[in-house]
């Protein structure tokens, strides 16, 4: 009737307050729930990960809820306090000291879920120790070339040298004195006369030739032969 206020619980309060709850809920998760978005998902690792967050307050031991407002916290804190890494033993071997907190394989911080990723962020790891900074890589396609470059950033300062220019004995002993290796990359397009002007240059430096294809392979040798000149 015009003028009868609605009653308490009338189908458009019930409404509003389903609203209400709708709201709430999508603005938090559960703790586990939110972990899962950080990759953090063995049971073990989970109990880990709340023991710190408790810690730092980020999360409440006494709530199982948390906003999705804090996810980025959270990440990051997770990365301050652990070295996240997949199940795999490669990848667990580069925590380096730090407590690991295993996650799934693309929130690993060695691959990301990549082999070549793994790959080449053990390889700067292993250059790193053992002081080398500077390298000229000779040969690859343009593609494998922007790859490298992308892959391994800032850590490295890389010379790329496309293997098909006509050989220059003044350069490549400027790059073989210049660098702390020269990686050959022999089966990629390389002009073999080019190749065989660095390897003249061998007393002048250290010189590696990798045989096979692709980023990771080269990573590959690249860690084995930085460990062999660290001594490990």
């Amino acid at each position: 009737m015009p003028g009868v206020p609605a009653r308490k619980g009338s189908p458009p309060a019930r409404a509003a307050g389903r609203a209400k709850v709708r709201g709430v809920a999508q603005d938090s998760l559960t703790i586990a729930e939110l972990l899962a978005r950080c990759g953090v998902e063995d049971p073990l690792s989970v109990a880990q990960a709340r023991t710190a967050l408790d810690a730092v307050k980020l999360t409440n031991p006494n709530r199982d809820r948390v906003s999705v407002g804090k996810l980025e916290r959270i990440r990051d804190a997770l990365h301050a306090q652990f070295f996240l890494h997949c199940p795999s033993a490669a990848c667990q071997a580069m925590a380096a000291g730090r407590t690991g907190l295993v996650v799934r394989k693309d929130a690993c911080t060695a691959c990301g879920g990549s082999n070549t990723r793994r790959a080449v962020q053990d390889a700067l790891e292993a250059c790193a120790r053992a002081g080398i900074r500077k390298i000229c890589v000779v040969g690859g396609s343009p593609a494998v070339r922007e790859e490298l470059q992308r892959m391994v950033g800032a850590q490295i300062r890389l010379t790329l040298v496309e293997g098909t220019q006509t050989p220059s004995l003044m350069q490549a002993r400027a790059h073989v004195r210049g660098h702390d290796l020269v990686v050959i990359l022999g089966a990629s397009e390389l002009n073999h006369k080019l190749s065989n002007t660095y390897e003249a240059h061998k007393a002048d430096g250290h010189i590696l030739t990798v045989s096979k294809r692709g980023v990771e392979s080269i990573a590959e040798g690249l860690a084995h032969h930085a460990r062999q000149r660290a001594g490990r």
